[in-house]
């Protein structure tokens, strides 16, 4: 999906965790590595998860600030060597000062966001 202002991103995680909470990477469509500033925010447009072994999956924007403070993007039970792909009718926005992150089981997972960087 394309928004019309912002910069197109994609962030990544693919990792082999030991029950954790781990933060995503992202990247321009040039490919170049990016970072959040803490006047950006991040429009989530799409989100794919795989899993090799399976259980629960969370996918939750973090107060920088406040960590007990928490959105949920996703948060379900995945399947072993199972996934899906969710597009967002409405944008699902990570707020500026906030981080995306993933907590999942241990073993194999990946993960996979579309959006936009927007100045706040």
């Amino acid at each position: 999906m394309s928004l019309n202002r912002g910069e197109e991103v994609h962030g990544e995680l693919s990792s082999a965790v030991a029950n954790g909470t781990l933060t995503l990477g992202y990247f321009t469509n040039g490919g170049a590595a990016r970072t959040l500033s803490s006047t950006e925010a991040l429009f989530v447009t799409d989100l794919t998860v795989v899993s090799v072994p399976g259980g629960a999956i969370s996918i939750k924007a973090y107060n920088n600030a406040n960590a007990s403070l928490t959105m949920t993007l996703f948060a379900g039970t995945v399947v072993a060597n199972g996934g899906g792909i969710k597009p967002f009718n409405t944008p699902f926005v990570v707020p500026a000062g906030w981080t995306l992150k993933v907590v999942a089981p241990a073993g194999q997972i990946d993960v996979q966001i579309e959006g936009a960087i927007i100045k706040a």
